[in-house]
């Protein structure tokens, strides 16, 4: 995916469990911005 020439990757780590119902977290490493979404399955559809 790109957003205006900025590359975007997505992968699903396997953690099991949420701690939270939506989290959001932003890092940034070596001139990119990781971003990392986790949610509770069970509130959300897909």
């Amino acid at each position: 995916m790109k957003f205006d020439g900025e590359k975007a990757t997505f992968y699903t780590p396997n953690i099991g469990i949420s701690k939270f119902d939506l989290s959001i977290e932003i890092l940034p490493l070596n001139n990119e911005l990781n971003l990392s979404f986790e949610y509770a399955t069970k509130l959300f559809k897909k």
